[in-house]
């Protein structure tokens, strides 16, 4: 995934994202913040933020998801980049974190879980 200056990009995930606000803490080798998520997938997070690291950045990050007892403690790797623009100030500035080891192990189905339920339909056809 590649800079995203317009607002618009070709979608790449490969697995299903649900919008999900959590505080989450970033850590890099020169940087240490506190920031907003805005969307979350079983292969990464969204963090808003009018800062956004250099993508291919490494960071370790922590953040909670509910129904799980602890925090979540990842490494991930900037993919994608979103600068803040005039043209666009309804889309939120940010980076796209692609998670390359989560921890606890138990986090993983958590997450997966979490996901699923979030995204299943509230209303059933008879």
């Amino acid at each position: 995934m590649g800079k995203d200056t317009s607002g618009s990009f070709i979608e790449k995930r490969q697995s299903p994202r649900i919008q999900y606000q959590t505080q989450v803490t970033v850590t890099s080798e020169h940087n240490f913040y506190t920031g907003l998520s805005l969307d979350i997938s079983e292969g990464g997070i969204f963090i808003a933020t009018h800062q956004p690291l250099p993508m291919g950045t490494e960071v370790e990050i922590e953040f909670s998801i509910p129904n799980f007892p602890e925090a979540i403690r990842a490494v991930g790797r900037v993919q994608w980049v979103r600068e803040f623009s005039y043209s666009t100030s309804d889309v939120h500035p940010g980076m796209g974190v692609q998670f390359l080891k989560i921890s606890p192990p138990q986090a993983i189905p958590a997450i997966q879980t979490f996901i699923k339920r979030v995204r299943e339909p509230v209303l059933y056809e008879r």
